[in-house]
């Protein structure tokens, strides 16, 4: 494939044979796949728009588009990033992050790529902290409710939600072609919530007059 044109799928998909040691993995040696999002577009240098190019951009040849969907692996996401970074260092380019005020270039997108896969561990350690944060402050539901949304971000594993690769998916087709059943986490486990915990603030208070009431009753009767 030519990265300097777009794939007929409009999808550029990654094989991942390997992974440093240092990467947590549920399935280590199972090699992965990872699609995203991939298109390019020449650039007309007399077409100019406003807010466009991004700060810190200049004149330049292409513009390559990446993205993800937004229950994307965390392998498609650090493949996606990490082809945009790449590709902007090895061609003297940048790379801009919807949102973000300014471009950057690419030795310094693939550092920020390379830290965020460094710190993945204490990335999952602080969610664990916000849960264990929830359930003290606001009760187990609120926790449990948390961790049914973040579990797959709970474990540091860099192929949470990954797909294996078999084989590559078809250009024509692309519609079409069956993936692989994801590599998962078990199942999140919620904690049992206490009787007391399930009682909301206007019940306790009502449960307290009544029982107040019976008291004064059995005193003066």
């Amino acid at each position: 494939m030519d990265l300097l044109h777009s794939n007929p799928t409009g999808c550029l998909s990654v094989a991942i044979l390997g992974t440093p040691p240092t990467l947590k993995r549920l399935a280590p040696g199972v090699p992965l796949l990872a699609s995203f999002g991939y298109s390019v577009t020449r650039c007309d240098s007399s077409a100019i728009e406003v807010d466009w190019p991004p700060r810190g951009v200049k004149e330049h040849t292409y513009e390559i588009y990446t993205r993800t969907s937004e229950g994307r692996s965390r392998s498609s996401y650090f493949m996606q990033a990490l082809t945009a970074a790449i590709l902007a260092k090895e061609t003297g380019g940048h790379v801009w992050v919807n949102g973000d005020a300014k471009a950057v270039t690419g030795k310094s997108a693939l550092k920020k790529v390379i830290s965020e896969l460094d710190n993945l561990d204490s990335s999952a350690q602080r969610l664990r902290d916000l849960k264990a944060t929830l359930e003290k402050e606001h009760g187990i539901a609120a926790a449990n409710h948390f961790g049914r949304s973040m579990h797959q971000h709970f474990d540091a594993a860099f192929d949470t939600g990954a797909f294996p690769f078999h084989t590559w998916p078809p250009v024509e087709g692309y519609e079409r072609f069956i993936w692989p059943t994801p590599i998962c986490l078990a199942p999140f486990q919620e904690k049992p919530e206490t009787w007391w915990s399930k009682i909301s603030i206007v019940q306790a208070i009502g449960i307290i007059l009544v029982t107040l009431g019976i008291l004064v009753t059995i005193i003066y009767s």
